[in-house]
């Protein structure tokens, strides 16, 4: 299943218990189980959940990176990550207006910011 398979108005509906959930503190089985009325698989509706609060997760790091004058993030992987994580994990660093993670359902991926310490030196212990 995916997105296309979901009726305009259920996909709006999703977003809003997503949304609503995300705002409530809800976590990932929380939401999964909200949606049950609308996603009849119970994994499909976890695995929405899940990926759709990392995406969310993942806009609100990068909003406030931006707001507090980082401007590049790394992306941290498993150890065990896909090709797809591992190739975005290789062309680090990358610039806030890139695409974010995650980059495929259930993704565990998550971004890491580059703080600058001064004196030419960021977190990472790279001159500048």
């Amino acid at each position: 299943m995916s997105f296309q398979d979901i009726p305009d108005g259920s996909v709006s509906q999703i977003g809003t218990i997503i949304s609503e959930g995300i705002a409530a503190g809800d976590g990932p089985d929380s939401i999964a189980r909200n949606l049950s009325g609308l996603v009849s698989d119970s994994s499909q509706a976890y695995s929405i959940a899940d990926t759709e609060m990392a995406r969310a997760m993942s806009q609100v790091s990068a909003d406030f990176y931006g707001a507090n004058g980082v401007e590049q993030w790394d992306l941290l992987v498993e150890s065990d990550a896909c090709e797809t994580c591992t190739g975005v994990a290789g062309d680090n660093p990358h610039a806030l207006d890139e695409e974010l993670p995650p980059y495929h359902p259930r993704c565990r991926c998550a971004m890491s910011p580059i703080v600058s310490l001064g004196g030419g030196q960021t977190a990472e212990g790279e001159g500048e």
